[in-house]
C-alpha cells in the first residue's frame, strides 16, 4: 500500500468522525493532490476494498467517500501494536527526559507544518500520482 493511499484513509476517517464523509474533492484538497491523482487513488482504495463511494442522503448530487471495515482491521492491525510498544518503549524514559522528548517532538511538528504551508499552499494541487 502506497503511502499515500494511507494517508488517504487517515483524512476519510478523521473527516468521517469528525463531521462527516468527505468527498473526493475535499480529499484532494485534503492531500493536495490533482483531480486525475485522486481518481487514481480513490479507484485503487475501492478495487482494495477499502473505500466506496456512495451518494449523499441530503443532497443525491454529492458524492461521498466511506471507510469499509477492511479499512478499520487495517488500521488496527498496525497501531494497536504500535500503540502498545511505544507506550512500552516510553516507560523507559524519565519525567525530565519524557519533557524533552516532548518538547522536540512538538517543536518538530510545528516546523513540519509551517514549512508545508509554505511549500505546498492551501489548494494547490500537486500533480501526479502516489507521493
Amino acid at each position: 500500500m502506497h503511502r499515500t493511499d494511507l494517508n488517504a484513509l487517515a483524512v476519510i476517517m478523521d473527516a468521517t468522525r469528525s463531521g462527516g464523509p468527505p468527498s473526493p474533492r475535499e480529499l484532494a484538497e485534503a492531500l493536495h493532490l490533482s483531480a486525475s491523482a485522486t481518481t487514481a487513488l480513490i479507484d485503487r482504495l475501492e478495487s482494495a476494498g477499502h473505500v466506496h463511494r456512495t451518494r449523499s442522503e441530503t443532497d443525491r448530487r454529492r458524492v461521498e467517500l466511506r471507510v469499509e471495515e477492511t479499512a478499520l482491521e487495517l488500521a488496527r492491525s498496525l497501531f494497536t501494536p504500535l500503540g502498545e510498544e511505544l507506550s512500552r518503549t516510553w516507560t523507559e524514559f524519565g519525567p525530565e527526559e519524557r519533557r524533552t522528548i516532548e518538547r522536540f517532538l512538538t517543536v518538530s511538528i510545528d516546523a513540519t507544518i509551517r514549512t508545508k504551508k509554505a511549500v505546498l499552499p492551501p489548494g494547490r494541487p500537486r500533480s501526479g500520482g502516489p507521493q
